[in-house]
């Protein structure tokens, strides 16, 4: 597995202020010559040593989770899309259908569209509620979506008087507000974290209990693979991780109780830091 960023205070670079910090990366990329030392960071450390394929690190139980989280993104993407799209080609004369035909049909993926958003919010919460750009905008296509189809269906029925129109416009109604509860849901969650919750450390916390993290035989083994390391090549890896969090800092992505804290770990042990989320 390849690194994107040459070091560690790139990557601060170009990290974005609104995500949350990954303090396994921060030191993994700083350790990329390293894959002997990244490979004990964790699970992620694991990934990041490239010592294990994502099919070998999955059971099968994962993999279906997984696929079933890529149908939930799917299908609340694409179903309002497709209601949009079967009420605008008659609309707007690219092809015709009868409205009795595009109603249900539109009332049908807006059925689904509302299943899926609200399908997705909750595999979001289980998931740990984090902010995700990909997920927020799959709900604010939702919320445009049906927006457009319920103003569409509404011109239908009140025009045509057609039967089952009301069901439709119920469903259109339904989809926009599933979609707009869980985009507002994700927004709130993201806004009202403190700056500390967006470091995934809590700066209040006891220092001690950053302790009980990753004590014992498995530092003391830590600290043998670093002082393995040539001392230049130590130096060169601390600097370049206390770099990378004095970019954080100065882009305010993290705080001083927090930058103080990650600096105050030993080299090779920032991955800690992530374990007390």
């Amino acid at each position: 597995m390849g690194y994107l960023h040459a070091d560690a205070r790139s990557w601060a670079q170009d990290h974005s202020p609104l995500a949350e910090v990954k303090f396994t990366q921060l030191e993994a990329t700083a350790f990329q010559r390293h894959p002997e030392i990244v490979e004990h960071f964790g699970l992620q450390g694991v990934v990041m040593a490239g010592r294990h394929d994502r099919s070998t690190r999955m059971s099968p139980r994962q993999r279906l989770a997984l696929m079933f989280f890529a149908v939930l993104l799917l299908v609340a993407f694409f179903a309002p899309i497709t209601a949009v799209a079967v009420m605008s080609g008659d609309r707007f004369g690219y092809y015709f259908i009868d409205p009795e035909q595009s109603l249900p049909i539109a009332a049908f993926c807006l059925t689904i569209g509302a299943l899926g958003q609200a399908a997705l919010f909750v595999a979001w919460l289980v998931r740990g509620a984090r902010f995700t750009w990909v997920e927020w905008g799959v709900h604010l296509v939702g919320v445009a979506m049906s927006l457009i189809a319920l103003t569409m269906i509404s011109a239908v029925v009140d025009l045509d008087a057609i039967a089952g129109g009301g069901q439709a416009r119920l469903w259109a109604v339904v989809s926009l507000a599933v979609a707009g509860a869980a985009a507002l849901g994700m927004l709130v969650r993201f806004r009202v974290r403190p700056l500390e919750a967006r470091s995934t450390v809590d700066a209040d916390a006891d220092p001690g209990e950053d302790a009980e993290v990753g004590t014992g035989a498995e530092a003391d083994a830590m600290r043998g693979r670093v002082a393995a390391l040539p001392a230049e090549e130590r130096e060169a890896i601390l600097a370049d991780r206390d770099a990378a969090l004095a970019v954080l800092r100065e882009r305010r992505i993290i705080s001083d109780a927090t930058l103080q804290r990650a600096r105050a770990q030993e080299l090779g042990m920032l991955y800690r830091l992530d374990a007390r989320r």
